[in-house]
């Protein structure tokens, strides 16, 4: 794909969401996707949430002649695509939405085994952190003040990284599979939501409120994770289709990632609605 080279479509048509070289955003909507449902999901229970996280390390880089010649988004040095900030202790933690295509290099044939199901989220969740350290050194060697680093020595760019700890990695994987740090995402959001509104969800103490959250957190994820990668398989195909222009993949597109948070933010205000128990409420008694 993109380079002439004759390529069979498989019964599942993983080859060809894992195709190189195809243009018109279809691996950008499907990565947005899952980037929306998680702010939305953070933001809902009053967790305080950034995306697209700029100027988080412009400040240290500095602008030598090289550093002009970069585009804009490079400027900034790091970009996460998530800042999620919990708000009883106001502790702040990165995140990087990365999702998986069945091939060769992100699929082991091991990782069909039982029991082995999600390894290949998890190997590539470990390497986020891993990557975002390289690129910080590589900005402190290119961007830093001049001065040589020592052996051991961290510059500007790795000491500020190093403040918000391990760098989450939200992965996605092409049956809807998630890391570690998903269900990790989803705790923390059950557990920060279940204290703030267990009253206004009409639950009868915090733990059943806890479970509801998680429950709700899994659907909307998980379908979240099915539709656009599925999405992106029948995006791609149309790609590859001479007969569908650009332009008109790309409206898709975007109208993919508008009805999609449509979709979901009704879904949420009805599961918010359906959420009310029969009988006396246990909080309503003080119990």
């Amino acid at each position: 794909a993109g380079q002439g080279v004759a390529k069979k479509v498989d019964p599942y048509g993983d080859s060809v969401a894992a195709a190189v070289g195809l243009k018109g955003g279809s691996w950008t909507a499907q990565h947005d996707a899952m980037k929306w449902t998680l702010f939305d999901l953070w933001r809902e229970f009053d967790g305080e949430v950034r995306c697209e996280v700029s100027k988080l390390f412009a400040y240290l880089l500095e602008q030598r002649d090289a550093f002009d010649a970069l585009d804009k988004r490079k400027r900034q040095g790091l970009v996460p695509d998530l800042m999620l900030t919990k708000p009883r202790t106001a502790q702040r933690s990165l995140g990087d939405v990365k999702t998986l295509h069945r091939g060769s290099s992100t699929y082991r044939e091991s990782d069909t085994n039982p029991g082995k199901r999600g390894e290949a989220v998890a190997r590539r969740a470990r390497q986020v952190h891993r990557e975002y350290v390289r690129k910080a050194r590589r900005l402190d060697k290119d961007f830093g003040d001049g001065a040589p680093l020592a052996d051991g020595e961290v510059g500007a760019v790795q000491r500020k990284l190093a403040e918000f700890g391990r760098i989450r990695g939200f992965v996605f994987g092409a049956v809807g599979e998630c890391s570690p740090d998903v269900d990790k995402f989803i705790t923390e959001l059950a557990e920060m939501g279940a204290e703030r509104k267990w009253r206004k969800m009409g639950a009868r103490n915090v733990r059943e409120a806890k479970g509801i959250i998680v429950g709700m957190a899994r659907q909307a994820i998980g379908i979240a994770a099915v539709r656009s990668a599925a999405r992106c398989k029948l995006d791609r195909l149309a790609e590859i289709d001479a007969d569908e222009e650009g332009g008109a993949v790309h409206w898709r597109h975007e109208r993919f990632n508008f009805d999609e948070q449509r979709r979901y933010r009704r879904n949420l205000a009805g599961h918010r609605r359906a959420q009310r128990f029969s009988g006396p409420r246990a909080h309503s008694r003080g119990g």
